[in-house]
C-alpha cells in the first residue's frame, strides 16, 4: 500500500479533493520539466465547473509564471473562450476557425459540428505566450 505522509493511498483520496490532486499534478510536471511548450490534453474532463474553472485558472497562472505556450485540447467552448487568448476550430482535421475566443460565432460551431449542435459546446484552443 502506497504512503504520503503517514496516509495510506484512500485516506489520501479522501483528505484532498480534485483541485489539490490536479495542482499537485500539474505543480510536479512544472517543477521537474523546464518546458517552452505544454501541451494539455482535456484537462476539465469529467469535472464540476467549479472544479474545471479552478483548474484552468491554475494552468493559466503557471503558463504566465513559466512563460510558456500552451496547447490545449477541450470540449468546453464558454470555458475555453473564458480562458484563451485564441481559439482554433477543427472539422475533419482541417481547420475551419483560427481567431479570437470573442469572435466565435454560433455560425462557425453549425459548421463545425453540424446543425443538431446549435449550442457553444466544443473547442480546440492554442494560446500563446504571455
Amino acid at each position: 500500500m502506497s504512503k504520503a505522509h503517514g496516509l495510506n493511498a484512500s485516506q489520501l483520496r479522501g483528505a484532498i479533493d480534485n483541485t489539490e490532486i490536479y495542482r499537485l499534478m500539474y505543480g510536479t510536471l512544472f517543477g521537474t520539466l523546464p518546458p517552452d511548450l505544454l501541451l494539455v490534453d482535456e484537462p476539465t474532463a469529467s469535472l464540476d465547473p467549479k472544479t474545471a474553472r479552478q483548474i484552468m485558472r491554475l494552468i493559466t497562472e503557471l503558463a504566465q509564471e513559466r512563460r510558456l505556450t500552451v496547447l490545449l485540447n477541450m470540449h468546453d467552448v464558454p470555458l475555453a473562450q473564458k480562458f484563451a487568448q485564441r481559439i482554433v476550430g477543427l472539422k475533419a482535421g482541417r481547420i475551419v476557425y483560427d481567431g479570437f475566443p470573442d469572435q466565435l460565432t454560433t455560425e462557425v460551431l453549425t459548421e463545425i459540428y453540424g446543425e443538431e449542435d446549435g449550442t457553444i459546446t466544443h473547442a480546440s484552443v492554442l494560446s500563446r505566450k504571455f
